[in-house]
C-alpha cells in the first residue's frame, strides 16, 4: 500500500514453488520394506506474510510457512529399525559401522507441516 502522511504501511508477500520430480537413491537391493521409488512426486509449497510499518522503524508482521501444509511421508529410511537409531555394529577387523538400514538421503520436501508465525521489528538510528 502507498505509506500514509505519518509513515505507515501495509506490505504483503506471497510466495509459491513448484518442485517437479527429482531422481531418488536406487533402492532395489535393499529389504522390501525399505525400497523407496526412484522418483519424487511434484508438490506445492507457500509462504504469506503481511506486515504493518508504523513510524520510528517500528513493524509488526504475521505470517504463515508451508501454507499447502505438503510433508513427505517416512522421509528417512529404518526409523523404526529394531537396533535403534544411530546404533554401531562391529565387522570384521574390530571396524565399527553404523546399521546400513539407517538412511537420511531421501529427504525431498518438507517434513514438518504448516507454520503460523507472528513477530515485531523495531530499526534503531533511522
Amino acid at each position: 500500500s502507498r505509506m500514509d502522511d505519518k509513515g505507515r504501511q501495509w506490505r504483503a508477500d506471497v510466495t509459491f514453488q513448484v518442485t517437479g520430480p527429482q531422481r531418488l537413491p536406487w533402492t532395489d537391493e535393499s529389504p522390501e520394506e525399505y525400497r523407496r521409488p526412484l522418483e519424487a512426486p511434484t508438490f506445492v509449497t507457500g509462504n504469506i506474510q503481511v506486515s504493518r510499518d508504523f513510524d520510528e522503524g517500528q513493524q509488526i508482521y504475521v505470517g504463515i510457512e508451508n501454507v499447502t501444509n505438503y510433508r513427505q511421508s517416512e522421509p528417512i529410511v529404518g526409523m523404526d529399525y529394531s537396533g535403534g537409531v544411530g546404533d554401531v555394529q562391529t565387522v570384521s577387523g574390530g571396524a565399527v559401522s553404523e546399521d546400513p538400514l539407517y538412511d537420511a538421503s531421501f529427504v525431498y520436501a518438507p517434513i514438518f507441516g504448516r507454520n503460523f508465525y507472528a513477530g515485531v521489528r523495531w530499526s534503531f538510528g533511522r
